[in-house]
């Protein structure tokens, strides 16, 4: 039975890593229609305020992060007195935070320095406070692996908020655009867990008890997490202003794609999956690694054709205006390599319920990151600070790869030929665009001759990367490998949406 049902969990998976990938494409479509729009209204300013305020009221989401749904889907049991204990701890939480987000709104624009910044946490904080009340019957979806209910929960709110926010940032030339962008995508989401699932919470605390184990270090790891996230965001809000920030925050949105659109839904879909083979007490080590190494050898690739082509994205995507974010993009790039392992491994640490190793991981990264974040940034060095994020990402990175050896239950290589081959074919590719002198380089002209340029660089780094990864595998004996677990999932998808038969493990 456990040979049959292993195959089950592994393409539910893929599929489900199918639909949230697909999410995100979708989301990020949107939302590149919205920035190519936006970034030749507003200015980077108005992008900083509402990332200040973002970030004001993310802090307090921060210091209350329980890990309820984290806690559902792992947990072997699924009845209504434990979802109604957790969408009652979750209300209860969603209402504190919104009156504290109220109550920190203007000593927050004192610290920034940024008066505009009080009004939008006020109707951050109400916002807060009603996503407290969303229908807890919606984590059933990734429970079950379910994805395509969760795409089909996501998209709508998407598509409104991003229509919402180009309509009136033509009409308003304001940052309330962004704002009501916001607004109404919770709104609407909040509406649509009620629509797509029948189960209607009842407020309960009865199990309470049974939840606060596992979410005590959830809870911590979701405070180190939010330290290490928005440290960047925090330092230069202080030490540059909304200027500083806004002009950083959408060069690392450019520079993280690889990431944000296929390594972060991966790793979604991967905890459900994790979690189901966790419960019939399989070890997880030999997966995350084959996962990570497949992973890498798609990242790689789009990393390295996103930071040669830095100057070719700005131009394209963000105007004349948006020319300093070049360099730092072309640094922040990077860090996509990194977070490969760290989603990967963090997602399998949490799976077997290890948080509490999660937690001193990046609790000790954002400790060494954030004192040294600070000094680069009073010198008023965005470079530098992109640096010092990319050399924390590979600290951080190698801290998981350690962590997790230490939990294996068998002795599973980290670093293997795989992840060898595909660092051997991304330097061949970094080499190849750096003594052409295609990439790293903004050619004078348009945006159109900028687009040109940045296909040509895409094409060559890709195929380099594509041919000496080949070459590689086949000099090998063509192994089973993150190539050879590709091509199986590639086959898999294309004959489930035919519907012909499930996706291969």
């Amino acid at each position: 039975m456990a040979q049959q049902q292993t195959p089950s969990i592994a393409a539910r998976t893929a599929l489900g890593a199918g639909w949230v990938i697909g999410w995100r494409m979708a989301t990020r479509l949107l939302g590149l229609i919205s920035t190519l729009v936006l970034a030749r209204i507003l200015v980077p300013a108005d992008f900083g305020l509402v990332a200040l305020a973002t970030v004001s009221a993310g802090a307090i989401d921060a210091l209350s992060v329980i890990g309820l749904e984290d806690a559902l889907i792992r947990d072997h049991e699924s009845s209504r007195s434990l979802n109604d204990t957790a969408f009652t701890l979750t209300v209860g939480r969603g209402i504190v935070n919104g009156l504290i987000v109220a109550l920190l709104a203007y000593p927050a624009s004192v610290w920034f320095n940024e008066p505009r910044l009080a009004s939008v946490l006020f109707v951050l904080a109400l916002l807060t406070v009603l996503a407290g009340f969303e229908n807890i019957g919606v984590v059933a979806f990734r429970r079950e692996l379910q994805f395509q209910k969760e795409f089909l929960l996501l998209l709508p709110s998407r598509i409104v908020g991003v229509a919402v926010t180009i309509a009136l940032g033509v009409w308003l030339h304001s940052y309330w655009a962004l704002v009501a962008g916001i607004a109404v995508t919770r709104l609407m989401r909040l509406g649509m867990t009620y629509w797509m699932h029948p189960y209607r919470p009842r407020l309960a605390l009865t199990r309470w008890r049974h939840l606060v184990g596992f979410s005590f270090w959830t809870w911590a790891a979701g405070i180190a997490l939010f330290a290490w996230d928005r440290a960047e965001t925090i330092v230069l809000g202080h030490t540059l202003g909304s200027q500083g920030v806004g002009l950083f925050l959408v060069a690392i949105e450019i520079a993280v794609l690889p990431t944000s659109e296929f390594v972060s839904p991966v790793a979604r879909a991967l905890f459900a999956g994790f979690s189901a083979a966790q419960r019939e007490g399989r070890d997880l080590l030999d997966a995350g690694t084959r996962v990570a190494a497949a992973l890498m050898v798609v990242v790689m690739p789009l990393a390295l054709v996103v930071s040669a082509a830095a100057g070719d994205l700005t131009r394209v995507l963000l105007g004349q205006q948006w020319l300093a974010a070049q360099p730092l993009i072309a640094v922040l790039a990077a860090m996509s390599l990194p977070a490969v392992l760290t989603k990967v491994f963090g997602t399998v640490l949490t799976a077997r319920a290890h948080v509490r190793a999660s937690f001193s991981i990046v609790a000790l990264s954002a400790t060494a990151k954030i004192p040294v974040l600070y000094a680069v940034a009073l010198t008023g060095d965005l470079r530098g600070v992109a640096v010092v994020s990319v050399g924390a990402a590979f600290v951080e990175a190698l801290l998981y790869c350690v962590t997790v050896k230490r939990f294996a239950t068998s002795p599973v290589p980290i670093l293997t030929f795989d992840l060898a081959r595909t660092l051997v074919a991304g330097l061949a590719g970094l080499g190849v665009l750096y003594a052409t002198g295609l990439g790293w380089d903004l050619p004078p002209g348009s945006p159109y001759t900028a687009l040109v340029h940045g296909f040509v660089v895409g094409v060559v780094g890709l195929a380099t990367f594509s041919a000496v990864q080949l070459a590689l595998w086949f000099a090998a004996g063509r192994p089973d490998g993150g190539e050879t677990q590709i091509l199986r999932v590639l086959t898999g998808l294309i004959g489930a949406f035919r519907g012909r038969r499930q996706p291969t493990p």
